[in-house]
């Protein structure tokens, strides 16, 4: 709003020059010359104060309310230990043991460094024999022990 405010008061004194010019100029040969320099300046002045109000304009629309840091923490996450617990099913089926659920949890730390925190893997009774097989795969994947747990 500022810039429009800005832009009627420089194009209101610009044509106040311009006709102050009009008058002391005198007449004759230079008259046309003195009329080409005012329209110039004019037209100057009014495409300055279209483009600062069409920026203003610009900008306001670009401004969109941004999350704040836990909503968007919390989404990537998510969204991360989304994507390494299906990292870790896809080690497993690797090695033909089909977990029946594979939770990881992750955190930030003050770093913005994400960290595995913990992987839970969830075996049918019937794949209890690859419970050790299971957890040495993960540990040499990813440097982390996992909590391999049997369901009955």
């Amino acid at each position: 709003m500022n810039s429009v405010i800005t832009a009627v008061g420089v194009f209101s004194a610009s044509l106040f020059v311009a006709a102050l010019l009009k008058i002391l100029a005198p007449s004759g040969s230079c008259e046309k010359v003195i009329r080409l320099v005012v329209s110039i300046f004019v037209l100057i002045c009014i495409v300055t104060c279209f483009k600062s109000v069409a920026d203003e304009i610009n900008i306001s629309k670009i401004e969109a309310p941004v999350k704040n840091d836990s909503q968007f923490d919390e989404s990537v996450l998510k969204l991360t230990g989304d994507y390494l617990a299906e990292y870790v099913n896809k080690l497993l089926l690797a090695e033909n043991i089909n977990a029946e659920r594979v939770e990881v949890s992750v955190i930030r730390d003050e770093n913005d460094v994400i960290n595995i925190t913990d992987i839970s893997i969830y075996l049918n009774k019937s794949l209890a024999a690859y419970k050790s097989k299971a957890e040495e795969i993960i540990t040499s994947s990813l440097s982390i022990s996992p909590n391999v747990k049997v369901k009955e």
